[in-house]
């Protein structure tokens, strides 16, 4: 309970009370790991909910794979491409071959950086599997967690009460 007091007109006092309750819906579809007791306190930051992220952790290293042999792929046309500049440079090559070593190197870039993108984008959604307190708080109801985590059909994990 957060206690605050309020000045009216210089000489009167009031005092308020206040509790702030939030209900969690999870963001995600999983299992349910790990889920506070009613009446627990829980510090700003624990953990109140942890569902089972091993699908999205699958896929985080499916996109780390793909992101290693895509710049593979584009370190080898930059070789290419340096290769093939100073073949131009050195009048032994066409012009033609050095641009069609550009546009390769930077198809391998563009590559790249999409894989890149989609590896960052997996890696934010991991962070929707772990629900933590915003606040001091404590765990003030627990609602039935069967279909909780269906996201076509969320129901409310759990209800956190301010101290």
């Amino acid at each position: 309970m957060k206690k605050m007091t309020i000045t009216l007109l210089l000489t009167s006092l009031l005092s308020i009370t206040y509790a702030s309750t939030l209900v969690i819906y999870p963001q995600v579809s999983a299992n349910i790991l790990k889920i506070h007791n009613v009446s627990t306190a829980v510090k700003k930051g624990d953990i109140l909910v942890k569902l089972d992220d091993s699908q999205v952790k699958n896929k985080i290293s499916q996109m780390q794979s793909l992101v290693n042999y895509k710049k593979l792929l584009l370190d080898d046309a930059l070789r290419i491409l340096d290769e093939e500049n100073e073949l131009y440079e050195n009048t032994i090559s066409k012009k033609q071959t050095l641009d069609l070593a550009k546009l390769e190197a930077q198809k391998a870039q563009f590559n790249y950086e999409v894989q890149l993108a989609q590896l960052n984008y997996y890696k934010n959604e991991q962070q929707k599997y772990i629900i933590k307190a915003p606040w001091d708080c404590s765990v003030s109801k627990i609602i039935d967690p069967r279909n909780a985590t269906n996201i076509y059909n969320s129901k409310a994990l759990l209800e956190i009460k301010s101290k």
